[in-house]
């Protein structure tokens, strides 16, 4: 059914009120339907108090009996909206009855269409409720002889059908307006190609018809009811049928979701997306709730608090494949099982079965069932679509006044035509059944209740709002933006909107032009826009806000503060100085305030607040960091930085103990800061704007606790987000299976995060889901909102679920959750994180971007279809093209809320995009990075590109972030971008980005001992990676070459290495000398040393040392290198180093004989001669003996020396006495 008294009250009373002479069949059993009027033609809803909508009744009665009343409601829900009323009264005849029926219309605070109440009667003469309708009246449009067709919207003004056209050329959308007697009068068609006319789908405003993957709209004209308008551009990537709502809503499923969108008519396609309602056929539509049938689930959905439309699942019911979704009426649903018919209601905020009706569906295929339904009343009719000859019928079903549980058979109306009660529409006092498209007689039946009707006009409705995002001022010039004069529902006719622009700290005449004026929100429309002209300023100045105040007749003036950005970019600030080191007094550093390539300093002074020390730290001996007030003291001050002192400096110094700190290239952690050994922070705490002011290099901020207190059994943290003030951080109790979030509250920098001060966010289980299939899939969080989001895939449909929470509740646990949204998953979990906040104002929650907003809703969806958190900046999109892999469009917002998004230009190749402000990033294949700049409105111009940079993290309009670089926008303007300091280094650990101001980041550790490994955290945030130089640490040695030994040849070169333990923060000074230890002679066996060498850079430096020769065999000598305590570090005093003696171990022993001469008798004394390479210094005995086989025989052929033989001192020549002995025979031996 569908309703459009909202538009026509005025007519829907004339009609109400001529029900008698329209159809004189009314009148049996009463005096006349004219006895029931309403005491008003509407009655408004109330926001505190009941307001009765009244009903006068006086009727002459002609046979004695009894009178009963009851209410037919049209968009409103008995119980919820209004009271039911039902009433029986006795009459004798020949009296009057009269008097005044009130039925009480209860307030809410919930923007509503509006809807009707009709109070009918059942005179004595009617048996029951199917006999006091009025004779079937049939309607001759819908005859064979007018070509036949099929009613797609009846109301009370105008009725929309579809036929084929009677020149045979295709089919046709007409639209008939109903007259006061009730004729209709055709005022206007849409032609279409065959058949298509019958696919439409029509309420009050709208006609979409889908064809193929596109959604053709018309809107219904401003000037003219019963005409419509195409929209200028058709939906497109539409998938399935669309389902409309009764006016202002529509499903669309687009990428295998259901959108839900607003009819919109200044939006190009006639709609905007304003939320989405999961995955499936959406099958029934009520005010206030959907159904979806998918599979084996029908699935109940309604809008989530606090969304403008995020539907959320409220219900479910496993249908078996044996159900079908029959009728929806507020807070009703009505289910066709084989047993019956089953009734679901929701009570109290609950959806439950209520009932279940005795009527079964048709056995015979050729017949179908209908059901409408509305508030009490319940219309089940079954019609053929073949000439059976049997008439259709339709029985009636009213709800006991005392039992609401209970239904009972009011009647049963039969025919006229096989075909009555296949289709049946209910519309207030009528009943309408529309047949078959057979084009035979009576297709289209309407009988009436004897009554009459009062519009309840919802007063939500028309409650005037302010809604403005964030604006920007224009680059150069004025430029005009907008904020929106909003309604919560279109309205029902013009309403005019003064406005005001008025200061707030933008100054009128500075920062904008001050004006007053009107607007026009047009009937059939929900907002209008305000203009407001903003003025371009050359000095950079933090964000600004001013006023805009806006009225309407009857209701209080509504102020909203709109925040403006400035378009400059931002100026940056680095930061330069020495390394601090032990033992060497102060070290000034610096802090600077450079302007941006093209840009001006800040127009007021920046406040800087330095803050430097060290840290707590608790954690195993291998985390060297400064200690406070140990290694270094604490220290704070704040500076005024200008254009006219853009710098400041401080001081520090370290202190010098003898503690000797590992250095840094012992460490194999990541996280690890540029410099080694003890990290110190230095932060940089904001410069008095709102706006990030650029880079400040990274520093250290502490490590997450462990073990929180309160919380003592087995755990695991898994989820992070960080902002100024908080920390959080998702754990599970890996024994209970427990899943909470702790916040913990850092109470400022200057102590980082207290593990005493923390809160455990309960998150309440998700809304009627049992079981998630994940925990909280990720954190984001800024000082005024934390996001949280589950997944669950528990009955019916995967789904994402967001929390908001905001710390509105006690000190001692501020966070409270606000609202709970749901939405189909769009990304995987290896995707990245499910929630993102890109700022304060904006965040991403799977491919949805959130804005916030002034007025009704805080935060409103702005766009789909982003795919990262930095693909969207207030009034600038980029979205990648889902068909052309590389592609970019970039979008500017034309107007003042979604879907004013307006193309300026694509860009192709490319890898990955980043946008902030007036900086756009994008990535190409191999690392470099391409950078674009807005030089004026939408005109974007190519400006530098960073070659073979590491990963991107963050983008800001001055600064951009790699993971092992910062790079500035303070250079030429040909090469604005230049690098302005590095990252941590291995920081692939990165688990959350902060909003320009922290990055948190992961790497294993231990806290105990080596064996107790876990996940330790880490916060960073701008500052100045500064670093201890521990002068323990720096140690110089030396090393024993491997090779140093004399040359037989002569003398050599050796090079000695001097070991360096670390790169020595300046040029460090070493005095070598050698000297005789009693064993290598100085002059005789090395050249003797002493001198300094100037040590500049590390690894290992080379000392080179020279080697006589003697050709003397010595064995091993020794030498002594003397090192003096260096300029700085620590110097491995006497080192002994050994010479290897060549002569004595590289040159064999030789043979000078090699022949013997056997005697002719008796023996002969010979000499086999042995050469040696080098003399001794000192007589050596060498035994002689045979090796290896031979023919001559040792005692027979030969003797040997039985005892050792001597070689002389200073001999190089051994000559072994060998006795050769005669044995007469002739053989070689």
């Amino acid at each position: 059914m569908f309703v459009n008294k909202d538009r026509f009250p005025l007519r829907f009373q004339i009609l109400a009120l001529g029900l008698a002479g329209m159809f004189p069949a009314l009148m049996a059993g009463t005096a006349g339907a004219q006895g029931i009027t309403p005491t008003a033609a509407s009655v408004t809803e109330g926001d505190a108090a009941p307001v009765d909508a009244a009903f006068r009744y006086s009727f002459p009665v002609g046979l004695a009996g009894s009178f009963e009343f009851a209410v037919i409601p049209i968009n409103m829900q008995p119980g919820t909206d209004f009271v039911p009323y039902r009433q029986t009264w006795a009459a004798a005849a020949g009296t009057v009855l009269e008097g005044t029926a009130p039925v009480p219309v209860l307030p809410d605070w919930t923007e509503e269409e509006n809807g009707s109440l009709s109070l009918v009667v059942r005179g004595p003469g009617s048996a029951d409720w199917a006999a006091s309708l009025g004779a079937p009246v049939t309607v001759d449009q819908f005859n064979a002889a007018n070509g036949g067709g099929e009613v797609l919207y009846w109301g009370d003004d105008k009725v929309v059908g579809a036929r084929m056209r009677p020149d045979g050329a295709g089919s046709e959308v007409v639209t008939w307006e109903r007259t006061a007697t009730g004729g209709l009068v055709p005022r206007s068609g849409i032609p279409f190609e065959e058949a298509r006319a019958f696919d439409a789908q029509v309420n009050a405003s709208a006609v979409v018809l889908p064809m193929g993957s596109t959604l053709k709209t018309w809107l219904q004209a401003a000037d003219n009811p019963f005409a419509w308008q195409p929209v200028a551009m058709d939906l497109a990537e539409v998938q399935g049928t669309p389902r409309l709502f009764e006016d202002r809503l529509a499903v669309i499923s687009r990428n295998g979701v259901n959108g839900v969108y607003r009819r919109d008519p200044s939006a190009a396609t006639g709609w905007r997306r304003t939320g989405e309602m999961g995955r499936g056929a959406v099958t029934v539509t009520a005010k206030d709730f959907a159904a979806t049938h998918q599979n084996s689930m029908i699935t109940v959905w309604e809008r989530e608090a606090g969304s403008e439309d995020q539907w959320g699942m409220m219900y479910e019911i496993r249908t078996d494949f044996t159900a079908d979704v029959m009728a929806a009426a507020p807070g009703m649903l009505v289910v066709s099982r084989p047993a019956g018919l089953e009734i679901y209601e929701r009570t109290a905020g609950v959806w439950g079965k209520t009932a279940t009706l005795p009527v079964t569906p048709p056995s015979s295929s050729d017949k179908r069932m209908s059901v409408v339904a509305a508030g009490d009343w319940i219309a089940v009719g079954v019609g053929s679509s073949l000439s059976s000859g049997e008439a259709g019928s339709v029985r009636l079903f009213l709800r006991s006044a005392t039992d609401r549980t209970v239904w009972n058979p009011a009647g049963t109306l039969t025919g006229p035509g096989d075909g009555y009660g296949r289709n049946l529409i209910w519309n207030g006092l009528e009943l309408v059944s529309s047949g078959v498209i057979s084009g035979r007689d009576n297709g289209v039946v309407v009988r009436k209740f004897q009554g009459a009707a009062t519009v309840v006009v919802d007063d939500d409705r028309s409650k005037l709002s302010l809604t403005a995002f964030t604006l920007r001022e224009p680059i150069s010039g004025p430029g005009v933006r907008e904020v929106l004069a909003e309604l919560p529902l279109p309205a029902v006719s013009p309403v005019t909107v003064d406005y005001e622009i008025l200061p707030g700290t933008a100054m009128a005449g500075v920062n904008f032009v001050a004006a007053t004026g009107q607007v026009t929100i047009p009937a059939g429309a929900a907002r209008a826009p305000v203009p407001i002209t903003l003025l371009a300023q050359r000095e950079l100045e933090p964000a600004k806000t001013l006023t805009v105040r806006i009225s309407a007749e009857g209701q209080a003036p509504v102020a909203g503060e709109v925040k403006i950005l400035e378009s400059g970019p931002p100026a940056v600030v680095t930061s330069s100085g020495p390394q601090l080191i032990e033992g060497r007094g102060a070290s000034t550093v610096t802090v600077r305030q450079a302007p941006a390539a093209g840009g001006l300093p800040p127009a007021s002074p920046a406040g800087i607040r330095i803050f430097t020390g060290g840290f707590d730290e608790t954690v195993y001996q291998r985390w060297f960091l400064a200690t406070r007030d140990k290694d270094l003291p604490s220290g704070q001050e704040t500076h005024l930085l200008d254009s006219a002192s853009p710098e400041a400096s401080f001081t520090l110094t370290a202190t010098d103990d003898p503690v000797e700190d590992f250095p840094e290239a012992q460490l194999s952690w990541p996280l690890t800061l540029p410099g080694t050994d003890e990290h110190v922070k230095a932060v940089y705490d904001g410069l008095g704007t709102e706006r990030n002011a650029g880079s400040f290099g990274v520093a250290y901020d502490g490590e997450v606790p462990k073990l929180p207190v309160g919380i003592r059994d087995n755990f695991a943290f898994t989820n992070f987000a960080v902002d100024r003030k908080w920390f959080f951080a998702n754990w599970q109790n890996s024994t209970s299976g427990v899943r909470n979030v702790l916040a913990f509250h850092r109470w400022d920098r200057e102590n980082g995060i207290q593990p005493d001060a923390v809160q455990t966010v309960e998150w309440a289980p998700v809304r009627n889901v049992q079981t998630l299939s994940q925990q909280v899939q990720a954190l984001s969080a800024t000082g005024e909102t934390l996001l949280g989001t589950f997944r669950s895939t528990h009955i019916g449909q995967n789904r994402s679920f967001l929390h908001i929470y905001e710390p509105v509740g006690s000190a001692e646990a501020p966070w409270r959750k606000m609202a709970e949204w749901s939405a189909a998953p769009t990304k995987y979990p290896t995707d990245g994180p499910d929630v993102e906040f890109i700022d304060s104002d904006q965040f991403l929650w799977g491919d949805t971007l959130f804005q916030k907003t002034t007025g009704k809703w805080k935060w409103r969806a702005a766009a789909s279809g982003v795919q990262g958190s930095q693909m969207a900046d207030h009034d600038r999109l980029v979205l990648p093209d889902p068909l052309v892999s590389g592609s970019f469009t970039l979008y500017h917002r034309s107007g003042a809320a979604q879907p004013d998004w307006t193309h300026v230009r694509v860009f192709e190749g490319f890898t990955a995009a980043r946008i902030k402000g007036r900086t756009l990033v994008l990535g190409k294949s191999g690392g470099a990075l391409d950078i674009w700049r807005e030089h004026d409105e939408r005109d974007w111009r190519h400006e530098q590109v960073l070659e073979a940079a590491s990963p991107l993290v963050r983008i800001e309009e001055s600064t951009i972030i790699t993971q092992e670089r910062i790079h500035c926008r303070t250079g030429s303007p040909s090469a604005p971008w230049t690098e302005g300091g590095e990252m941590p280094r291995a920081l692939e650990g990165i688990v959350h980005a902060g909003q320009g101001t922290e990055i948190l980041a992961s790497s294993a550790g231990d806290v105990d001992s080596m064996s107790n490994w876990y996940h330790r955290l880490r916060i960073l945030w701008p500052g100045a990676p500064l670093s201890i130089y521990d002068d323990e640490s720096l140690k110089f040695g030396i090393s024993q070459p491997f090779d140093m030994n004399e040359s037989w040849f002569g003398e050599s070169i050796v090079e000695i290495p001097l070991r360096i333990s670390r790169q020595p923060p300046f040029p460090v000074e070493v005095h070598l000398r050698s000297r005789d230890n009693g064993g290598a002679a100085a002059g005789e066996d090395y050249t003797p040393f002493d001198y300094t060498l100037t040590i500049l850079s590390w690894p290992d430096q080379r000392l080179l040392l020279r080697i006589m020769g003697d050709r003397l065999a010595e064995d091993y000598e020794s030498l002594e290198v003397v090192m003096d305590p260096p300029s700085f570090g620590y110097g491995a005093g006497v080192t002994k180093l050994w010479i290897g003696d060549s002569s004595a171990w590289q040159k064999p022993m030789t043979a000078g004989s090699a022949a013997m001469l056997e005697p002719a008798s008796g023996t002969l004394i010979q000499a086999v001669e042995f050469v040696l390479p080098a003399a001794m210094n000192e007589d050596m005995e060498f035994l002689a003996r045979v090796e290896g086989a031979g023919t001559a025989v040792q005692g027979t052929d030969f003797t040997l020396p039985s005892g050792p033989v001597v070689l002389k001192a200073g001999s190089t020549r051994l000559q072994v006495p060998v006795t050769a002995c005669s044995d007469r025979n002739v053989v070689r031996k």
